[in-house]
């Protein structure tokens, strides 16, 4: 007689990486603050890139916020931002203006470290009328070479979707094995 056992599992397959513009320093963007709840309690899988990190250096509140999430460290050569997502994100090439040129490159080398981490990353870049397209704006682009990128609110969307899989698969596992829901199923 073979013998059935079912482990529930309560994180779902959110992996996510979150870009400078999304970091929830004041607690006002709600989508954020769920994301965050749900990396909490272990539900999602939420990372920065490292050039995130050093992006927050300068500002006290994101500062303080990123220093709540775990980060990838780049490795000795990882130094030049791929040209394949430059191309897609600012076909132009890069500003001529330092500071603006060195912003897109850190765009880039985020880009390149969601796809390197296998990370959907979480931005808003590309979500205002003073930066039109972004990240955002070249979605299916960057789709095409391995990178998804996701609004806080399409964020949200999916992991709505995951958790209803999962707690839809918990209580179907209850009714066949006779045993109880976690604690957890319905709640997050």
């Amino acid at each position: 007689m073979v013998t059935f056992v079912h482990k529930p599992h309560r994180p779902v397959q959110g992996h996510f990486m979150i870009d400078t513009n999304s970091i929830n320093a004041r607690g006002k963007d709600d989508d954020m603050t769920r994301i965050e709840g749900w990396s909490k309690n272990q539900v999602v899988e939420v990372i920065m890139a490292d050039d995130v990190v050093q992006e927050l250096q300068p500002y006290r509140p994101g500062a303080r916020k990123g220093a709540g999430f775990i980060y990838t460290i780049k490795q000795a050569g990882e130094e030049a931002p791929p040209e394949d997502i430059r191309q897609i994100v600012f076909p132009e090439g890069y500003a001529q203006d330092e500071a603006k040129r060195k912003n897109q490159e850190n765009d880039v080398r985020i880009l390149a470290s969601a796809r390197k981490h296998g990370r959907i990353l979480i931005t808003k870049d590309g979500d205002s009328q003073r930066q039109p397209g972004g990240m955002l704006g070249h979605a299916t682009e960057l789709a095409n070479v391995g990178i998804r990128v996701m609004h806080p609110s399409e964020a949200v969307a999916f992991v709505e979707r995951l958790i209803a899989e999962r707690d839809r698969v918990e209580h179907e596992m209850a009714e066949l094995t006779g045993g109880k829901r976690p604690d957890w199923v319905g709640k997050d």
